[in-house]
C-alpha cells in the first residue's frame, strides 16, 4: 500500500490518500467528493492497476471489472456505491429515494441506468465510457465527467 500512496501522491492526491491501507479504503475513497473528482481528474485507477488487482477487487461488494454482463439482480438492495470498468455492462435500476446512489463507470464500461420514483444518482465517468440513461421523470441523475 505504501507504493499506492506514492503514486497517489505523485499524481498529486489529497491528505486522504493518507487513509488508503487496502485496496478496499482505496475504493471506499474514491466514492468520496473528492475521491471522485481525483478519479477525473488524473484517471485513478487505470484500467492496468484495476486488472493487476481484479481478483481481490471483484470480491468488493459492488465492483466489477472485466465482468461482462451485470444485471440488478447480482447488486444487494442496500448497497449503493458501484464501480464498473473494462470490459463490463452493467443494467442497474435505482429506485430508492432515502439513498444516494454513486455509481463509477470507468475505461470501456457500459452502464444502461434506469432511474425512477424520485431516486437520485451521481455517475462519474471516468477515460473512455458508455452511458445510458431512462429517467421515469421524477428520479435526479447527476452526471460527472
Amino acid at each position: 500500500m505504501e507504493e499506492l500512496r506514492r503514486y497517489l501522491n505523485g499524481l498529486g492526491a489529497c491528505d486522504l490518500k493518507d487513509n488508503v491501507d487496502s485496496l478496499e479504503s482505496a475504493i471506499r475513497m474514491m466514492f468520496t467528493p473528492q475521491g471522485r473528482e481525483f478519479c477525473i481528474k488524473t484517471g485513478f485507477p487505470t484500467l492496468e492497476f484495476l486488472r493487476k488487482h481484479k481478483e481481490r477487487l471483484n470480491a468488493l461488494t459492488g465492483v466489477f471489472i472485466d465482468e461482462g454482463r451485470i444485471t440488478p439482480s447480482l447488486i444487494p438492495d442496500n448497497v449503493t456505491n458501484i464501480l464498473i470498468s473494462g470490459d463490463t455492462k452493467a443494467y442497474l435500476r435505482v429506485s430508492k429515494p432515502t439513498h444516494l446512489h454513486k455509481i463509477i463507470v470507468a475505461h470501456n464500461a457500459k452502464l444502461c441506468l434506469s432511474a425512477e420514483n424520485f431516486a437520485v444518482a451521481t455517475i462519474t465517468e471516468i477515460g473512455e465510457v458508455h452511458t445510458e440513461i431512462a429517467n421515469d421523470g421524477t428520479a435526479k441523475v447527476n452526471i460527472e465527467s
